[in-house]
């Protein structure tokens, strides 16, 4: 279903973002990936330098989806994004401000830029990168964080009411305790954790609903009790 279909993805130099865009190249889509640094990307994939929390990046980085798409897009997957897991009321500013500008800002920018190539295209299906954590309680050290990926849920519920009428679907996909190379930098490896694939094959399974279905969020949770087994 995903045959010749055309996407943009951020943060996919690694990680999930790197898993997604190797998924749906092999599903059959063309793919431009986006990230600060080049990464490994998917074999057939079209790299462009990206830092999202700069507009003029972000435009040029969708000028040249629209140059490589013939002026149209039906895929947009947000996974660029950053995380500082301290106390919110002694977090450095910087940190606080950069997880905003990333994750929040980045993801409005990416979406506001994507949305004349899909609307050209008839449509399309925009999912955004949240985290489960976001619909549990923040627990103490991950305020800062946690704030930013609920401001990306209310966010992408209100680009579903605005865009709906476009034909443009707005997701969100919210993962935890994905063995990446970001968690690994902050935690033990646990063995609950899923694999960047699993969320890849999440995803797929959002862009591959009947139209009339609307899958607006997603939840990805590990089951700690097979692993006791």
């Amino acid at each position: 279903m995903l045959q010749g279909t055309r996407a943009v993805i951020t943060g996919a130099s690694r990680g999930i973002g790197a898993a997604v865009a190797r998924r749906l190249e092999g599903e059959g889509a063309r793919v431009v990936v986006a990230s600060r640094s080049a990464g490994p990307t998917a074999g057939g994939a079209t790299h462009v330098p990206t830092d999202v929390r700069d507009a003029g990046s972000v435009t040029r980085l969708f000028a040249a989806a629209g140059e490589a798409f013939a002026g149209r897009l039906d895929i947009l997957v947000n996974c660029a994004g950053v995380c500082y897991l301290e106390p919110l009321a002694g977090m450095d500013l910087a940190q606080f401000d950069e997880m905003m500008a990333t994750n929040v800002r980045g993801t409005l920018l990416c979406v506001r830029a994507a949305v004349p190539l899909m609307r050209a295209a008839g449509g399309g299906d925009i999912v955004n990168m949240s985290s489960a954590l976001a619909a549990r309680p923040i627990t103490a050290g991950k305020g800062g964080y946690g704030a930013s990926k609920r401001a990306v849920d209310a966010m992408s519920e209100a680009l579903a009411e605005e865009l709906d009428g476009d034909g443009i679907a707005v997701h969100t996909l919210a993962p935890t305790w994905v063995d990446t190379p970001m968690r690994r930098a902050l935690f033990a490896e646990d063995p609950t954790w899923m694999s960047d694939d699993d969320v890849a094959d999440a995803l797929v399974f959002l862009l591959t609903r009947p139209a009339k279905v609307a899958v607006q969020a997603l939840r990805l949770l590990p089951r700690a009790r097979y692993y006791q087994r």
